[in-house]
């Protein structure tokens, strides 16, 4: 959980924007290797919207998937800590 995002994100992290209440935006590097940055909006009210949640373990789960629609277009999920890639529907 961080305050402000850092200048250079490190890939293969999820970065937690905000307070441990109320947490606001998510980032990280994409996980295809074309090192965009991703930012989502974890405020209630936006649209769209991701939601963080937590297991026991403190994984993390942002729900729903990650596409991105300009550059690589990549489709993936974030759960328990892990990249899922969906099928390639281009």
């Amino acid at each position: 959980m961080a305050e402000d995002l850092p200048d250079a994100l490190e890939p293969n992290k999820l970065y937690v924007v905000g307070s441990p209440s109320q947490p606001w935006s998510a980032a990280l590097i994409c996980p295809c290797g074309c090192r965009a940055v991703i930012q989502l909006s974890l405020i209630k009210n936006d649209d769209p919207r991701w939601t963080l949640s937590y297991d026991e373990s403190r994984s993390a789960t942002l729900y729903p998937s990650i596409w991105r629609l300009k550059g690589c277009r990549s489709h993936f999920f974030v759960r328990k800590n892990e990249i899922i890639w969906t099928m390639d529907l281009r």
